[in-house]
Formats: C-alpha cells, structure tokens, sequence
C-alpha cells in the first residue's frame, strides 16, 4: 500500500484513527466482503466510462456495460447500473463533448502527485478536460443521489494538486 496521502487516507484518518491505524499501519486486511458487490458496480461503471468517448453512439456504450455488468457478476435489481449509464452520457453531452470543441483535451483515470508540507499525496482523477490555461475535473459516482459536498475536499485537493504542478498560485 502506498506511503502516499489520498482523500480517503485523510477521510480514514480524520474519522476514525483506530481503523487508519489497522488498515494503513498494521496493514491489516478485512475478512468482511460486504462492500464487494458496492466495489464490482464501481468497477463495472468506471472501465464503461474509461472507454466511452465522443463519438461512441448510446448503443455502443450500453454494449461496453452490458460486458462489464457480466464480467463482474454485478446484481441489476440492486444496482441500475443503465440509469447511472444514462445519467452519465447525458452529463458527457452537456459538459464533456463542448469542452472538447474549445479545445480541452480529455484525459481519463490519471493520478496527481505533488507534495504538501512535505508530505507526498496523490488521487485518482476519473476525468480531467485540459487546455494549457484551465484544467477540469471530474470525479464519478453512480449514486442516483451523490451528495457532492462529501466530496468537496476531495476535488479541492485535486485541483490544487494539478495546479501546484503546473506551478499555478492556489487562487489561480
């Protein structure tokens, strides 16, 4: 495991120092396989998004997903693995595919690094739109009701990561 800071290393840390201490420390590994079917929707989504790109018709991508919910054995009266496709490409059409016409360029599943107070840190960034002067990102979730202030912190520490490299000031 990674010596490096994530959001969710903070988030384990700040909530509960006992359970950072057995997972990030002691290294230890859970038994407990309850959360595998949440992981195995996450995963089914995340690689359909990862090879959805402009010009990908609905079907295609619905096809991608199809794979990926077999491939990963995901249960579709639990999770609506299509209603999250849906949402997905209606978000791609609104905010990705004009991004793409002013000149972003879309970057999916890379990692910031950068160092903070001499701590190194880094995140997973699901969909980054760059241009030379701007940079977007995006984070995914599937949740048909995603708080977005849970991830508030989340995206700042990318954002502020991806700058700082480019050696931007933190307002800019």
């Amino acid at each position: 495991m990674s010596s490096k800071w994530s959001a969710s290393r903070v988030g384990t840390f700040v909530t509960c120092k006992l359970r950072y201490k057995y997972q990030y420390i002691d290294k230890w590994i859970s038994s407990d396989t309850s959360g595998v079917d949440v992981q195995n929707k996450g995963l089914a989504f995340h690689e359909t998004a990862e090879q959805y790109h402009t010009g990908m018709t609905d079907d295609e991508a619905k096809q991608v997903l199809e794979g990926k919910i077999k491939e990963y054995n995901v249960d579709e009266s639990v999770y609506n693995e299509h209603a999250a496709l849906e949402r997905f490409l209606l978000f791609w059409k609104n905010n990705v595919a004009p991004k793409e016409l002013e000149g972003y360029v879309v970057k999916k599943e890379t990692w910031a690094n950068d160092t903070i107070d001499e701590e190194p840190f880094c995140g997973a960034l699901d969909l980054e739109l760059d241009r030379p002067d701007s940079v977007i990102i995006f984070d995914y979730k599937t949740a048909q009701t995603a708080s977005t202030a849970k991830y508030k912190n989340q995206l700042v520490l990318y954002a502020y990561m991806v700058g700082h490299t480019r050696g931007w000031t933190p307002e800019e």
